[in-house]
């Protein structure tokens, strides 16, 4: 098959825990993902906690040795701080197969750029990161190929990486010569369930985790920058009322930092990537010390991938095009809708593509059970007389065995099944219509023995 040409330099910028992190001894700390995710648990815990940061680092390095080694290639989810995403090894293996696209080996550069870097940190000290990454393997590929001179880079994020690339490009000076950014799901306008994860917290097999949450800017920058948070019925942004365990320093800088982000300083296109049609919570309210949230916003409910929503998926009065697909936030860059629209966005070619269809699916699951646990999936749809299915696959089972199960019609476009008996494991939940399986919503599930620990 002849690959699409592709002369600029395409880097890879992941979201919040896409990224592996290893101590100064070259211990991992954080990378378990795929089937590894089950055989490390019992000491997921307590090497997470490695990973607190000291008060007030701000936009700074805590000088502790943590280094990110790589991205998360497989399935992999860090209850408390990020979503369950389904890893970028099988997006970086598709761009190298349909584009000129290589990585660099030794002294030869390449243009395709995996940007590895700890999560935990704030926005600007990545952008800073990634723009001296960008400039130098610009520098390279335009010196080693003369022909390539006037390439520039393009930007390929996921959730937060979004945030990181735009702050480079917008917020510094001398930014790297840019051709597009493409973004995946980035809250550039917030996920409420940042915030919920910061006041209500996790325990995960008896470790603590809500002060390493509690600790880090980047999941502080993660949360909204619209009002939010209902007080006597009143929408207030969350920087401006006290919250339990929350940290408002570091509220108050995140607010800081979106209006920042606001600044639109550099001619490049900007395509916005935007799940919709899950259920997205959006606001929410105190009960004693913990944050309910809601998928309501003043009567309306925007939905949206599932952790970010739609309308928080563009820059806030952003002019660039929001472009639909129909999954979970965790699963978009693997997508065949969405990567004929980066095909597209690399090619400037007209490509069709699966969009917004009129039997879209919206998916409301949970993402953690115990053995022996029920797992209810409920769907609903615009039409009430579909046939829809889902498939229950283990991580490293090959999908393609897997039979389908199709889900009871329970009326008013409403379907449903419960699965029992699920073995530990991470599953990748497949739901489609009967007669297409290319309409799946794909729902990421961890089964373990913990279960019983996460309050």
């Amino acid at each position: 098959m002849q690959r699409e040409q592709v002369d600029d330099v395409v880097i890879v910028v992941p979201g919040i825990t896409g990224s592996r992190l290893a101590d100064k001894d070259g211990t991992e700390v954080w990378g378990l993902s795929g089937t590894a995710l089950l055989r490390g648990i019992a000491t997921f815990g307590r090497s997470v906690r490695k990973l607190a940061l000291p008060d007030d680092i701000g936009d700074d390095h805590p000088g502790d040795g943590v280094t990110a080694t790589g991205l998360m290639q497989d399935l992999h989810i860090l209850p408390g701080i990020g979503a369950a995403v389904d890893g970028y090894q099988n997006l970086f293996a598709w761009l190298q197969r349909e584009f000129t696209l290589t990585p660099a080996r030794g002294e030869e550069p390449g243009n395709l750029v995996a940007f590895p870097y700890d999560w935990r940190l704030s926005v600007r000290y990545n952008a800073r990161e990634l723009k001296r990454t960008a400039q130098l393997a610009l520098e390279r590929w335009r010196a080693h190929y003369p022909h390539n001179r006037e390439a520039q880079v393009v930007f390929l994020c996921h959730s937060m990486g979004g945030l990181i690339a735009r702050y480079s490009i917008n917020n510094l000076p001398d930014p790297v010569p840019t051709r597009s950014v493409i973004t995946l799901g980035t809250p550039f306008r917030g996920s409420f369930d940042a915030l919920t994860n910061l006041v209500n917290g996790k325990t995960v097999l008896g470790f603590d985790l809500s002060g390493v949450a509690r600790s880090l800017p980047s999941l502080h920058q993660l949360t909204p920058d619209y009002r939010c948070v209902l007080q006597d019925g009143v929408r207030v942004a969350a920087h401006t009322t006290d919250l339990p365990g929350v940290n408002r320093n570091l509220l108050l800088d995140a607010a800081r930092l979106h209006e920042e982000l606001r600044t639109d300083n550099t001619p490049y296109a900007h395509h916005a990537v935007v799940g919709q049609r899950q259920p997205t919570t959006v606001t929410g309210g105190l009960d004693g010390e913990k944050l309910t949230a809601s998928v309501e916003i003043d009567g309306d409910i925007p939905q949206g991938d599932g952790t970010v929503a739609r309308f928080a998926a563009r820059p806030a009065g952003s002019q660039a095009a929001e472009i639909g697909h129909v999954d979970k936030h965790g699963s978009l860059q693997n997508r065949q809708s969405v990567r004929d629209q980066i095909w597209t966005c690399l090619t400037a070619k007209d490509k069709d593509y699966r969009g917004v269809g009129r039997n879209t699916l919206s998916v409301d699951a949970p993402d953690v059970l115990a053995p022996g646990e029920l797992f209810t999936l409920e769907v609903s749809a615009e039409d009430d007389d579909l046939r829809v299915a889902a498939t229950v696959t283990p991580v490293g089972d090959n999908e393609d065995d897997a039979a389908p199960r199709s889900l009871r019609n329970l009326g008013g476009g409403r379907y449903g099944a419960t699965f029992n008996n699920l073995a530990p494991s991470a599953y990748r939940v497949r739901t489609h219509l009967r007669s297409d399986r290319g309409s799946a919503v794909t729902h990421l599930l961890l089964v373990t023995d913990g279960k019983d620990t996460y309050v």
